[in-house]
């Protein structure tokens, strides 16, 4: 279990900050069509939050003591 928060976790949480702020704004956006820019910035920021989840869980598979 990590206790630490560490590098990619702290990017995460900005990353999913990031995307909630999107999505808001979307929300907000005039008329029903989502605009491509901010589409495109939530696409973009949800593999990277998908990339780095997935490196946390590879290194939370590995041994802490193989470091």
């Amino acid at each position: 279990m990590i206790t630490d928060s560490t590098p990619d976790q702290t990017r995460l949480r900005a990353i999913e900050d990031r995307i909630e702020q999107a999505r808001e704004a979307v929300a907000t956006a005039e008329g029903s069509m989502t605009d491509p820019v901010v589409a495109d910035e939530i696409e973009a920021l949800q593999a990277e939050r998908q990339r780095l989840l997935d490196e946390i869980e590879t290194a939370g598979d590995a041994d802490p003591g193989a470091s």
